[in-house]
């Protein structure tokens, strides 16, 4: 593990850590802090004792009783506004019982900070509610999905949220999210838009999570954090038996459907969490979901489609339900067909808050 920058403002410890995130520290000193931790200037060592500090200023949880997954970007590119991750959970808890060793989904989240759509304004949009932490386990084993709010978990992060905002300028604090999941699930999809971190990530997941079986970290060309079809990405393992990869050619080489090709890629940066509520009834309400007239929402359309479904195959990869991404990619667009990822979160909306 490299040594701790000499470029910190301030030692960086968890105490430390967890003092700037208390609600006493003075609001001069947590701006001037953060306006210094900048990803590039981070080790390894520093990444994890600034998410250990994160950690002990939040809630402990007791482990989970069987497998779970994770599917989390860091956020931060500018890219993007699909909240592709939670489309892709949502996914995941509808395949069908057929895809075997598919865990649930304890999709761990924010609202949106540097985006105008986060995982929770998405889901605030299609009226789902942040599952309670002790109803975790059981959601996790009735609907195969459970949706933590990072606030709930680390109150401090709530506080920070509004001094990053007032600096306008992304900090590590863009790129931590993924790793501070507080359930430790087994396995973890992780994008990652900043190459610092994608860099220390893999040395630094592992000891953060201890229950952890299998991880993938991903980053497109673009710095987008997730896979993108018309994009070479990076793709990394962490896992004791398996290398480094990186794939550097255009996932539209795995598009199954030849007479359906892609369109160019459109503009997501712009993507409210009503236009993502909207984009994900059209692609999940399967074969008789929301037609969309509009040659430029369909456009929109084809590619929010294909990006959540390269991603949820490369969930499936991951938990080895496929043996390859391409099999995945076939078995996520067939979830979407079929309407069963629409009823789903139907029903998770109709659940008391």
């Amino acid at each position: 593990m490299t040594a701790l920058s000499p470029l910190l403002p301030l030692p960086l410890t968890p105490e430390t850590v967890s003092t700037l995130l208390a609600a006493q520290s003075d609001e001069s000193d947590v701006l001037s802090w953060l306006s210094q931790l900048q990803p590039e200037v981070l080790t390894p060592q520093d990444w994890l004792l600034l998410a250990q500090g994160v950690r002990n200023a939040g809630q402990a949880m007791a482990a989970l009783p069987f497998d779970a997954m994770d599917v989390c970007g860091t956020g931060g590119s500018g890219v993007s506004s699909l909240n592709t991750s939670t489309m892709v959970a949502l996914a995941l808890a509808a395949m069908p019982e057929s895809v075997k060793n598919v865990p649930p989904v304890v999709k761990f989240g924010n609202r949106a900070v540097s985006s105008k759509s986060g995982s929770f304004n998405f889901l605030e949009a299609l009226g789902i509610a942040p599952t309670a932490l002790n109803e975790v386990p059981a959601a996790l084993e009735k609907n195969k999905v459970a949706f933590v709010y990072a606030p709930d978990t680390y109150p401090g992060l709530a506080r920070l949220q509004v001094y990053r905002k007032q600096l306008a300028k992304p900090t590590a604090f863009n790129s931590l999210g993924p790793l501070l999941n507080p359930f430790l699930p087994s396995y973890q999809l992780m994008g990652i838009s900043n190459v610092s971190a994608l860099n220390a990530f893999p040395d630094v997941l592992p000891l953060l999570n201890p229950r952890l079986h299998r991880g993938l970290l991903v980053r497109s060309q673009s710095g987008l954090d997730e896979l993108h079809p018309w994009e070479p990405a990076t793709l990394r393992w962490v896992s004791g038996d398996l290398p480094a990869l990186k794939l550097d050619r255009k996932f539209t080489t795995l598009w199954p459907f030849d007479e359906h090709p892609l369109p160019q890629a459109p503009d997501f940066s712009t993507l409210t969490a009503a236009d993502n509520a909207r984009l994900w009834q059209a692609m999940a309400e399967g074969s008789s979901g929301v037609v969309i007239e509009n040659s430029a929402d369909s456009a929109l359309l084809q590619i929010a489609r294909a990006m959540v479904a390269l991603n949820a195959g490369a969930a499936l990869w991951l938990c080895q339900s496929v043996h390859s991404l391409e099999e995945g990619l076939e078995l996520a667009l067939g979830v979407l067909a079929s309407g069963d990822a629409w009823a789903l979160s139907q029903r998770l909306a109709r659940l008391p808050a």
